[in-house]
């Protein structure tokens, strides 16, 4: 698949320097996180920002991640285009839950190996500013954990009340 084909799967995909941003399919995103670029052998590269697989990626889209190399004997049939589907209530609530798990782990590991070298007296002031601004990420990680969690609980509810 070249990757005009692959954009016609979007909508709005946002030019950047490097390549586009659009709206990952894996997860519920509100803003453009999957960032999508050529690569020199004119594959299609995918980087999600809040952590998605290529893999996920392109199931979501129907898709495998065959698809996302150039055809190498195209044939002059048009390659179907599934519409993306939409996702439940009950969906959407699951990957933020998931993906407020992700955080909260991610951030017990950072405070955990922090804790871990605070007593050390060797660390230079660039590397001990370096740790305080990791743990001030840690802790950005659990504040948008809670805001993941609280958000897949109201859509739960909204969920439980559509049927």
């Amino acid at each position: 698949m070249m990757i005009d084909d692959f954009l016609k799967y979007f909508e709005q995909p946002r030019p950047t320097k490097k390549g586009w941003d659009v709206r990952c399919p894996a997860h519920a995103d509100q803003h453009p996180s999957l960032g999508v670029m050529e690569g020199d052998d004119g594959r299609i590269v995918l980087h999600c920002f809040a952590g998605c697989r290529p893999e996920d990626i392109c199931s979501a889209l129907g898709l495998r991640l065959a698809d996302l190399f150039p055809d190498v004997c195209a044939t002059d049939a048009p390659r179907p285009q599934p519409r993306p589907r939409r996702r439940s209530l009950r969906d959407l609530s699951f990957e933020y839950e998931r993906h407020a798990l992700d955080l909260t782990m991610t951030a017990e590991r950072i405070l955990l190996a922090a804790r871990a070298c605070e007593e050390s007296n060797m660390w230079t002031d660039d590397e001990r500013d370096l740790a305080m601004t990791i743990v001030a990420k840690a802790y950005r990680y659990q504040d948008r954990a809670l805001w993941c969690q609280d958000y897949a609980d109201h859509l739960r509810e909204r969920a439980h009340g559509a049927t």
